[in-house]
């Protein structure tokens, strides 16, 4: 059974709106609307302006229904806040890249120190060796800090960060968005 589409439903409303709209009985616009009853003439005249605007400003591309101008402005403004929002988060994603190189940089050159400080002690016992092995200790506990899948992860995110990016720029470009 093909379910025949309704006035109701070509407006997006349900039959109460509807009556109330028309100011008619829920019931005078149902039994209208499958063609039992008609509703009076002020009623019919404003289904009929309703109608025409709806269809002239409803205009159909390709199947769709286009957006109305506000709709195009409303577009366009949430694409340029996230395209600022992305923005930022790349800029933020980056201070982190950043940070995290520098804790890598720093434990290449813990990781000569280690190796200096190691080759010092085994060859002789000086004054301040237990210094010295106190700071190759700790500087041995932050070199089992992994940074690499930390980096990983924001690099991950970076190539996201510019692909949505791309996507907004393009989606901006082309949808025509005043």
């Amino acid at each position: 059974m093909i379910k025949k589409l309704t006035i109701s439903k070509l407006l997006g409303l349900s039959h109460l709106d509807m009556a109330m709209l028309m100011l008619v009985s829920k019931s005078q616009w149902s039994m209208f609307e499958i063609g039992q009853r008609s509703i009076p003439e002020r009623s019919m005249q404003l289904l009929s302006e309703i109608l025409a605007y709806v269809s002239a400003v409803e205009k159909v591309d390709d199947g769709r229904l286009l957006p109305s101008e506000t709709q195009l402005k409303q577009q366009k403004e949430h694409i340029e806040y996230s395209l600022r929002e992305n923005e930022h988060k790349q800029l933020k994603v980056a201070k982190k890249v950043a940070a995290l190189e520098q804790k890598r940089t720093t434990q290449v050159k813990w990781v000569r120190l280690v190796g200096f400080f190691d080759s010092r002690i085994k060859e002789k016992e000086e004054r301040g060796d237990s210094i010295h092995r106190g700071l190759v200790y700790g500087w041995r506990a932050a070199l089992n800090i992994d940074h690499a899948n930390a980096l990983l992860d924001l690099e991950l995110k970076q190539k996201s960060l510019k692909f949505e990016q791309s996507f907004l720029e393009k989606k901006l470009l082309n949808d025509n968005i005043k």
